[in-house]
């Protein structure tokens, strides 16, 4: 029996919100990163048997190659600017960049991708699908996104702000690996040039702590 697009996109919303409770509580503690690793491998399972069921799916995440190019042609330059204000702002407020290591850039962008689907393939498809107006919908996945990095004041209101700018680029023109892309480069740029921090942290803090 078929299910209800509006029922099913109500409880991932729901389910959605439920393991961003968790993933907060649990952040900072000894079980940090057993939470991530199970929600994670919860929500890949359940991803990858819609996915057998409905393959045009892998095309409504965002996940196939065709929009590529025309994406590349938005976030391209939005993401070059919002780059070159970020650079900016951080040399005028903290001087030059941090040293960083480089293993941050082969892991960064994996997670910025996972963050990505999550936030647009699962959250945002899903107020949409639920009757949410495509204004509000940046407007919300913002503020969910900024949420996510909590206790982090800063870096929460640095995600509130990228996830806005993530999601109107990635509704215009939705290709979830191009605003993966934009979001590796901006969000390891505003760590490092606005908050001094090394991106590796991030991993780091997911660690048990001695």
């Amino acid at each position: 029996m078929p299910v209800d697009p509006r029922r099913r996109a109500a409880l991932e919303v729901a389910a959605a919100l439920g393991c961003l409770a968790v993933r907060i509580v649990a952040k900072d503690t000894g079980w940090g990163l057993a939470a991530l690793a199970i929600l994670c491998a919860a929500w890949a399972a359940y991803l990858l048997l819609r996915l057998k069921r409905h393959p045009a799916l892998w095309v409504a995440w965002g996940l196939g190659w065709a929009p590529v190019r025309g994406a590349l042609r938005l976030h391209l330059p939005v993401t070059l600017l919002a780059l070159l204000a970020v650079i900016l702002a951080g040399w005028t407020l903290r001087g030059p960049l941090p040293p960083v290591g480089w293993w941050p850039l082969a892991i960064y962008p994996l997670w910025a991708l996972a963050q990505e689907f999550a936030l647009q393939a699962v959250f945002v498809r899903g107020l949409a699908t639920l009757g949410v107006r495509g204004s509000l919908l940046p407007v919300f996945a913002g503020a969910t996104f900024g949420l996510a990095h909590m206790p982090d004041l800063p870096l929460a209101a640095i995600a509130a702000g990228g996830g806005t700018l993530w999601t109107w680029l990635w509704l215009r023109a939705p290709s979830t690996w191009v605003v993966a892309a934009s979001h590796a480069v901006l969000g390891a740029a505003a760590m490092m040039a606005l908050l001094g921090k090394d991106p590796a942290q991030e991993f780091a803090a997911l660690l048990p702590q001695p």
